[in-house]
């Protein structure tokens, strides 16, 4: 298997992608917004307004590993009938079977989905990690393909908490 990288400037934070100019990663839509989310309950502004006190603040966390004993790994085999076989810890078989599905562009039915008992993931294992990448390879060999990170591997690629960057107002009253 051939692999051709295109080198791109690293974004690494949100203001670098939000800057005019960034490389575009997303084809929908302007800019690198991938989703927004608003909640709104209540007067916000009447709230604010009848404040003694307000704090504005910006916190930040960092990335966070999960660092879940067993790292990420699965076994992937096609058969002759075109169907593949997914042997992977994983906390929802069939949501893996879907995504892989879009991905490789298959009936999810031409997937089925095999979960080994995991220990604690904290969430880790809620996505796809390895999946795709065996998934695909399995298919282009023909071949069964057997994947297992080492823990640097699953430090440098795994799935992680994005560290974040918050912007809160808080306020109080006299009461």
């Amino acid at each position: 298997i051939r692999v051709e990288y295109e080198e791109w400037t690293p974004l690494d934070s949100p203001e670098a992608a939000l800057a005019s100019g960034a490389p575009e990663l997303h084809e929908h839509g302007p800019g690198n917004v991938l989703h927004r989310t608003e909640i709104k309950r209540g007067h916000v502004d009447e709230g604010f307004a009848a404040c003694e006190h307000i704090v504005s603040e910006t916190y930040y966390t960092p990335r966070q590993m999960h660092a879940y004993m067993e790292t990420e790994g699965g076994l992937f085999v096609p058969d002759e009938s075109g169907r593949l076989h997914v042997y992977a810890a994983t906390q929802h078989g069939y949501k893996d079977r879907m995504q892989l599905a879009r991905i490789i562009g298959c009936p999810e039915e031409n997937i089925r989905v095999v979960s080994s008992p995991i220990g604690g993931s904290f969430g880790g294992k809620d996505e796809l990690n390895v999946q795709p990448y065996g998934a695909l390879l399995a298919l282009r060999s023909g071949r069964p393909v057997k994947m297992h990170n080492s823990r640097k591997e699953s430090v440098r690629a795994g799935l992680k908490r994005h560290p974040m960057k918050i912007e809160m107002q808080t306020g109080i009253s006299r009461e």
